[in-house]
C-alpha cells in the first residue's frame, strides 16, 4: 500500500503543480486581456473562452486532489461522537458514494464529450468536449483515489489515521 500511495502523491503532486501553473496562465491572459480592452482599445476576443476552459480544469483537478487527501468539506458533530467501527463505516459509505457519482461523471462525460466533440467554440475554434475531456479523466482519477481511501479505511488503524490527520 506504501507504494501505491507513493506512486499517487507524485500523481497529486503534479494535479498541484498543474493547476498552479494554469492559475498563473489565466491571470496574465485576464491581465493582458484588460490592457488590451483599456488601454489598447483592441480586446482579445478569445481570452474569456480560453479562461472558462482553464477554470473548468483548474476545478476538476483541485476536486481531484482534495478527494485524494481526504479534505473536502464536512459536518464533523456528529461524526466526531460516534465509536470507531461507526466513524469507519461512515468513512467507507462516504468514499463509495463519492466513487459512485465520479463513476456517473465519467459515464455522462463520455455521452456528452461524444455530442460536443464535433462542435466548435466560438472565439477559439477549440472542440466543445474539451471540457468533457478533462471532466472524464479526472473523475477516472477521483474514482481510484476513493478506492484508494477505501482501502486505507480496511488497512488503517483507527489510530493511525488520527494521527495522520494532526500531521497535516
Amino acid at each position: 500500500m506504501k507504494k501505491i500511495d507513493s506512486f499517487f502523491k507524485k500523481v497529486v503532486f503534479a494535479e498541484r503543480a498543474l493547476a498552479a501553473f494554469v492559475l498563473f496562465v489565466m491571470l496574465i491572459i485576464c491581465v493582458l486581456a484588460v490592457v488590451m480592452r483599456y488601454v489598447f482599445n483592441n480586446p482579445l476576443i478569445w481570452s474569456e473562452e480560453v479562461t472558462l476552459v482553464l477554470l473548468v480544469l483548474v476545478g476538476f483537478l483541485c476536486i481531484s486532489v482534495d478527494i485524494y487527501g481526504d479534505e473536502h468539506i464536512a459536518l464533523t458533530f456528529l461524526y466526531d461522537k460516534l465509536p470507531p467501527f461507526a466513524q469507519r463505516a461512515l468513512d467507507v459509505l462516504r468514499h463509495v458514494l463519492i466513487g459512485a457519482f465520479f463513476l456517473l461523471m465519467t459515464n455522462y462525460g463520455f455521452k456528452i464529450y461524444a455530442v460536443k466533440a464535433s462542435k466548435q467554440l466560438a472565439a477559439t475554434g477549440w472542440s466543445q468536449g474539451l471540457v468533457y475531456i478533462f471532466q472524464i479523466t479526472i473523475s477516472i482519477i477521483a474514482v481510484i483515489f476513493c478506492i484508494i481511501n477505501v482501502l486505507k479505511v480496511f488497512l488503517l488503524k483507527p489510530e493511525t489515521k488520527e494521527s495522520e490527520a494532526t500531521e497535516k
